[in-house]
């Protein structure tokens, strides 16, 4: 029998560190669950990678895909809350890698549980623990050391279960509520969720317009001061989309990457976590009309193109 207690996330990361350089099967699933092609082989696995100005990456992967290195970066969550903009630093870290000519594509991932609410904003794809926990369950049938790491991760999920809950923040809840208001007085179209509490770390606002295709985003950056159109998995067509719609964009729009996303980005003001919102508000309803703008111009160019050339984003 096997008794844990007090699983730390760094303990979580040494066994996915573990698991992943020993079974291939398991760096594939990873793999496939992040979106890489099914060719893709797991080369190394580093830990605590550090960004002398960009901070700190869990783990960091390599994979080839074809003869060409795609990096993984890693954020591990069970139950601590998000540092001041870690998502946007692991894309920066992404986009440094790429530049660094070390890497030709570059993804940031969270894992974290499904008790862990919201963990996929700013990140490229999200892997959730309980997924992790029955692909072992599957895999380790008689297999008494798989079995320890089933019960460590067991661990994990009730440390995050009974462990982590969000910390509202009284103001941040009610700005949110407040920019839920003005959306559905000025900008109803925008489909944006009526949000409940919020911590104090809570930065993007989702739109749920309809018919937005699945893997398209429409989303606020309050803190970076972007307003985005989001094609996810889509960083690698930059020159493509660029040529298809050459003078078809607004003038305050450009495709910019973000991580190994595509975005069709407007700069807006920046609003720091913990403006009054009365202070936020002329500049929320800029954002508001950017996002429609983004809208309109995604119902005119590109759900107008042939379903056959815009298929992967359709």
């Amino acid at each position: 029998m096997l008794i844990l207690r007090g699983v730390k996330e760094r303990d979580i990361d040494l066994l996915f560190a573990e698991e992943l350089v020993s079974t291939p099967e398991f760096a594939a699933w990873f793999g496939s669950k992040i979106g890489l092609d099914n060719r893709a082989r797991l080369k190394r696995v580093e830990r605590s990678v550090i960004s002398a100005t960009r901070g700190e990456s869990d783990l960091v992967l390599t994979y080839d895909v074809d003869g060409r290195d795609t990096a993984v970066l890693v954020e591990n969550k069970i139950d601590a809350v998000f540092q001041d903009r870690q998502a946007e630093r692991y894309q920066e870290r992404a986009k440094e890698a790429i530049a660094s000519g070390t890497v030709a594509h570059a993804h940031t991932v969270v894992i974290a549980p499904v008790a862990y609410t919201r963990a996929e904003e700013g990140f490229d794809a999200i892997v959730r623990y309980e997924e992790i926990l029955s692909w072992f369950k599957d895999f380790s049938v008689g297999d008494a050391r798989a079995m320890c790491k089933v019960e460590l991760l067991n661990a994990a999920l009730g440390r995050a279960e009974e462990g982590w809950t969000l910390v509202p923040d009284a103001a941040s809840t009610a700005f949110w509520g407040a920019y839920y208001d003005l959306v559905m007085s000025h900008a109803f179209e925008l489909g944006m969720k009526k949000p409940g509490k919020k911590p104090a770390t809570s930065g993007f606002v989702f739109f749920k317009p309809r018919g937005l295709a699945k893997r398209v985003k429409l989303l606020h950056k309050v803190p970076f001061g972007n307003v985005d159109l989001q094609f996810d998995g889509q960083g690698h067509r930059l020159e493509e989309f660029q040529r298809r719609y050459h003078g078809r964009l607004d003038p305050e729009m450009a495709f910019e990457l973000a991580g190994e996303s595509l975005v069709n980005r407007i700069s807006v003001p920046r609003i720091p976590l913990g403006t009054p919102f009365e202070e936020a508000r002329p500049s929320i309803l800029g954002a508001l009309a950017r996002a429609r703008q983004l809208l309109a111009w995604y119902r005119r160019e590109v759900v107008s193109e042939p379903t056959s050339s815009l298929r992967v984003i359709r």
